[in-house]
Protein backbone atom coordinates (compact mmCIF):
# COMPACT_ATOMS: atom_id res chain seq x y z
CA UNK A 1 0.00 0.00 0.00
CA UNK A 2 1.26 3.71 -1.25
CA UNK A 3 0.73 6.82 1.01
CA UNK A 4 1.21 10.37 -0.32
CA UNK A 5 0.73 13.27 2.30
CA UNK A 6 -0.93 16.25 0.78
CA UNK A 7 -0.55 19.62 2.02
CA UNK A 8 -3.31 21.77 2.32
CA UNK A 9 -4.14 24.90 4.07
CA UNK A 10 -3.32 24.42 7.31
CA UNK A 11 -2.07 20.68 7.69
CA UNK A 12 -0.86 17.84 6.18
CA UNK A 13 -3.45 15.26 5.14
CA UNK A 14 -2.53 11.81 3.99
CA UNK A 15 -4.19 9.88 1.51
CA UNK A 16 -3.97 5.70 0.46
CA UNK A 17 -3.52 5.58 -2.97
CA UNK A 18 -6.19 2.63 -2.99
CA UNK A 19 -8.76 4.98 -1.42
CA UNK A 20 -7.70 8.47 -2.30
CA UNK A 21 -9.17 11.59 -1.23
CA UNK A 22 -9.98 9.59 2.65
CA UNK A 23 -7.95 11.53 5.59
CA UNK A 24 -6.36 9.13 7.51
CA UNK A 25 -4.48 9.66 11.19
CA UNK A 26 -0.94 11.14 10.60
CA UNK A 27 2.16 8.08 11.69
CA UNK A 28 3.23 8.60 15.30
CA UNK A 29 6.77 10.25 15.21
CA UNK A 30 7.27 10.53 19.24
CA UNK A 31 7.61 7.31 20.50
CA UNK A 32 9.21 8.01 24.03
CA UNK A 33 5.75 9.46 25.95
CA UNK A 34 2.46 7.95 26.44
CA UNK A 35 -0.44 9.63 27.74
CA UNK A 36 -3.51 9.05 29.52
CA UNK A 37 -6.73 9.83 30.03
CA UNK A 38 -8.37 10.55 33.47
CA UNK A 39 -11.21 12.60 34.34
CA UNK A 40 -11.21 14.53 31.56
CA UNK A 41 -7.79 15.66 30.98
CA UNK A 42 -4.69 13.94 29.03
CA UNK A 43 -1.58 13.50 31.08
CA UNK A 44 1.22 12.65 29.12
CA UNK A 45 4.64 11.39 30.29
CA UNK A 46 8.12 10.07 29.36
CA UNK A 47 7.84 5.96 29.53
CA UNK A 48 8.82 3.06 28.05
CA UNK A 49 6.70 0.18 26.98
CA UNK A 50 8.87 -2.43 28.49
CA UNK A 51 8.22 -1.10 32.22
CA UNK A 52 5.77 -2.95 34.50
CA UNK A 53 2.46 -1.99 34.61
CA UNK A 54 2.68 -0.60 38.60
CA UNK A 55 5.54 1.56 37.85
CA UNK A 56 4.15 3.06 35.46
CA UNK A 57 1.31 3.56 37.37
CA UNK A 58 3.15 4.98 40.73
CA UNK A 59 5.14 7.58 38.58
CA UNK A 60 1.96 9.29 36.96
CA UNK A 61 0.70 9.19 40.24
CA UNK A 62 3.20 11.29 41.85
CA UNK A 63 3.63 13.38 38.86
CA UNK A 64 -0.23 14.65 39.44
CA UNK A 65 -2.51 12.27 38.17
CA UNK A 66 -5.57 11.81 40.88
CA UNK A 67 -4.05 13.92 43.21
CA UNK A 68 -7.38 16.55 43.12
CA UNK A 69 -5.18 19.23 41.13
CA UNK A 70 -7.37 22.71 39.74
CA UNK A 71 -6.87 22.74 35.93
CA UNK A 72 -8.55 25.38 33.59
CA UNK A 73 -11.74 23.10 33.27
CA UNK A 74 -12.23 22.65 37.23
CA UNK A 75 -10.32 20.10 39.77
CA UNK A 76 -9.75 16.66 38.91
CA UNK A 77 -10.83 13.85 40.86
CA UNK A 78 -8.34 12.71 44.04
CA UNK A 79 -7.38 9.13 44.35
CA UNK A 80 -5.57 8.00 47.56
CA UNK A 81 -2.80 6.12 46.54
CA UNK A 82 -1.18 4.75 43.22
CA UNK A 83 -2.48 1.70 43.87
CA UNK A 84 -5.90 2.81 43.57
CA UNK A 85 -5.34 3.98 39.58
CA UNK A 86 -6.01 1.13 36.86
CA UNK A 87 -4.39 1.62 33.11
CA UNK A 88 -6.74 0.49 30.36
CA UNK A 89 -5.72 -0.24 26.94
CA UNK A 90 -7.97 -1.37 24.06
CA UNK A 91 -10.76 -1.63 26.64
CA UNK A 92 -8.83 -3.80 28.75
CA UNK A 93 -7.42 -3.65 32.23
CA UNK A 94 -3.54 -4.07 32.01
CA UNK A 95 -2.65 -6.32 34.37
CA UNK A 96 -0.54 -5.12 37.46
CA UNK A 97 2.89 -7.36 36.90
CA UNK A 98 2.79 -7.42 32.96
CA UNK A 99 4.84 -4.86 30.78
CA UNK A 100 2.60 -2.55 28.31
CA UNK A 101 4.57 -4.12 25.94
CA UNK A 102 3.06 -7.80 26.57
CA UNK A 103 -0.25 -6.25 26.83
CA UNK A 104 0.24 -4.95 23.33
CA UNK A 105 0.66 -1.03 23.94
CA UNK A 106 2.74 0.19 21.23
CA UNK A 107 5.33 2.90 21.89
CA UNK A 108 4.49 6.36 22.07
CA UNK A 109 0.81 5.12 22.33
CA UNK A 110 -1.42 8.14 23.06
CA UNK A 111 -4.80 6.44 23.93
CA UNK A 112 -4.36 4.63 27.01
CA UNK A 113 -6.72 5.42 30.10
CA UNK A 114 -6.50 5.97 33.60
CA UNK A 115 -9.35 5.22 35.88
CA UNK A 116 -10.25 4.36 39.63
CA UNK A 117 -10.83 0.98 40.80
CA UNK A 118 -13.47 2.08 42.98
CA UNK A 119 -15.56 2.58 39.65
CA UNK A 120 -14.49 -0.35 37.92
CA UNK A 121 -15.59 -2.12 40.69
CA UNK A 122 -18.63 -0.79 41.76
CA UNK A 123 -19.73 -2.30 37.90
CA UNK A 124 -21.74 1.95 37.50
CA UNK A 125 -20.83 4.84 36.22
CA UNK A 126 -20.00 7.71 38.78
CA UNK A 127 -22.60 10.29 39.45
CA UNK A 128 -21.22 13.38 38.22
CA UNK A 129 -19.97 11.04 34.96
CA UNK A 130 -21.81 12.49 31.21
CA UNK A 131 -23.01 8.89 30.75
CA UNK A 132 -26.34 10.02 32.96
CA UNK A 133 -26.89 13.77 31.08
Amino acid sequence: MSVVAVKTASFFVVTLFNAPGIPCVQPRKDFEHLAFFFDGCRYRMKADVKEKCRDVKRRLWEKGCGKGEWMTTGRRKKVESWEDLTLLYSCEIIPENSTLEDFGVPPGCKVLIALEKAIIESGKPDASDPYWN
